[in-house]
């Protein structure tokens, strides 16, 4: 990463500045590798909730 910045900044990347890097796109992968897990979820609670259809019945007509 720092050979890649160096014309740009003038300098290498810091110690602290590729941990930052680092961190960031970890916390951007982990929701990504939770995709199936979370939309399994999501569906699950969905077809438990339906607050349309309990709506529909009780209206007054």
């Amino acid at each position: 990463m720092s050979y890649g910045k160096h014309p740009i900044l003038g300098r290498a990347l810091t110690a602290s500045e590729v941990r930052y890097v680092r961190d960031v796109a970890r916390r951007l992968t982990a929701p990504r590798l939770m995709a199936p897990e979370l939309d399994a979820n999501y569906r699950a609670c969905a077809a438990a909730h339906r607050p349309f259809e309990a709506a529909a019945t009780t209206r007054r007509g």
